[in-house]
């Protein structure tokens, strides 16, 4: 029994959106909720699905699949490795670290507090999400 529930959590907490905050130069800039919505000032900006849909005003515009691509209409706008590399057509874009760090060329550029990986790419690094 203890083994189904543990095969059950597994399986709830890898559709799960993880919830956390954005901060740029100590600002807080963006917070990611638990229902996967983003907010700016306290404005839905766009949503994250758990089936990895981007939503901007209710309207598809990407999609997160779970080798770490991510695509706008089918096509491949950026991808997250293992590691952490976002990369666009073979060239680095940026590093996200395990804590959050966000680093581009080296420097720190963003804080993203408890935000997956693959979601902190998409706010960093794309146009998916207007929220700049």
């Amino acid at each position: 029994m203890s083994r189904f529930l543990a095969l059950l959590a597994l399986g709830v907490a890898g559709t799960m959106v993880s919830a956390g905050d954005l901060r740029i130069d100590g600002r807080l800039e963006l917070k990611v909720d638990d229902n996967g919505e983003v907010r700016k000032n306290g404005r839905l900006v766009a949503k994250f699905d758990k089936n990895g849909e981007i939503r901007v005003s209710g309207r598809l515009v990407g999609k997160i699949e779970s080798d770490g691509d991510i695509r706008e209409s089918g096509r491949l706008v950026a991808k997250v490795s293992n590691n952490g590399e976002v990369r666009r057509n073979g060239s680095l874009l940026g590093r996200i670290e395990t804590d959050g760090d966000v680093r581009k060329d080296g420097k720190l550029i963003g804080k993203g507090a408890g935000i997956d990986r693959r979601h902190l790419a998409v706010l960093m690094f794309t146009d998916l999400v207007p929220w700049r």
